[in-house]
């Protein structure tokens, strides 16, 4: 974790040496349906989710995305 890492050695760190491999991440598919989603961010303290295709990244979804999503479709019915 970055946290962890002496500060020494900041320059000469690369983001394979703190980063989180993908298949360690909690994912969703395009498939899956945005309240789903909102409550795994939720339920998890997540503020983004990466979205997998067959193995690959397609995108990452932001907790922000989905709540200025379910803002404007809120306002639109009013």
């Amino acid at each position: 974790e970055i946290t962890e890492l002496d500060r020494a050695r900041w320059p000469y760190t690369t983001l394979v040496d703190v980063m989180r491999p993908l298949e360690e991440l909690r994912t969703v598919t395009p498939d899956t349906p945005l309240k789903d989603a909102l409550e795994i961010m939720g339920r998890e303290d997540l503020n983004q989710l990466p979205v997998v295709r067959n193995g690959v990244l397609a995108g990452i979804l932001s907790r922000t995305q989905l709540l200025d999503y379910f803002r404007t479709r809120t306002e639109l019915r009013a």
